[in-house]
């Protein structure tokens, strides 16, 4: 047996031991009732076996974009390769020191507007050159009715752009991310350092 088929005998024994670890651990647990909406389920590695090796590679996408709109703690928003960027251009950045070379307001966009807003803005901003740029969400109106599951929907955008730019899409385009001060939008704002363009 050769290094390399060794290495895959050893993943293929990893994967397996995994694979009885995560069954033993999830032994008697009661999966939630679909609700409409939810995402389509991913099938298991053995219902995809079963299926044969034709389907077993076929992607199934929901209808619409599904985003992830997580909180982030209000200090977490170095959100993209901290270390990448060095200690000087960070503590710039995140003072507010930095030239805002563009500015995206994405105030009154649904969240699939805004995504869609915020791509062609950072992929433009990056094409031009462009370093250092603003992106407006706003805070959120506020609800009047005082009901918990009001203030939950508030700031969806706020809560949802930090998310997005940690997706694989802007990942070649993003370096870095920090709530902007309040001079700029505060607790609305996000300044989001580019990547210097390749040439």
């Amino acid at each position: 047996m050769t290094h390399k088929d060794e290495k895959i005998q050893k993943n293929k024994d990893r994967k397996r031991r995994d694979q009885q670890l995560w069954e033993q651990m999830t032994v008697d647990v009661t999966p939630l009732p679909d609700r409409p909406g939810d995402p389509p389920r991913v099938r298991s590695q053995d219902d995809r076996d079963d299926l044969g090796d034709g389907l077993s590679k076929t992607v199934v996408r929901s209808e619409r974009p599904v985003f992830n709109a997580k909180p982030v703690a209000s200090r977490d928003r170095g959100l993209v390769g901290d270390s990448e960027v060095d200690r000087r251009t960070a503590q710039k950045l995140k003072r507010g020191d930095m030239a805002i070379e563009a500015r995206l307001d994405l105030h009154g966009m649904t969240r699939v507007q805004a995504h869609g807003a915020l791509e062609g803005f950072l992929r433009s901003s990056y094409g031009a050159g462009r370093r250092c740029v603003l992106v407006i969400t706003g805070r959120g109106a506020p609800r009047h009715s005082g009901s918990a599951a009001d203030d939950s929907s508030r700031g969806v955008l706020r809560r949802s752009v930090p998310e997005w730019l940690r997706e694989d899409v802007f990942r070649d385009i993003v370096l870095k991310v920090e709530q902007a001060r309040p001079q700029d939008g505060g607790e609305g704002a996000f300044y989001v350092l580019l990547r210097r363009k390749r040439s």
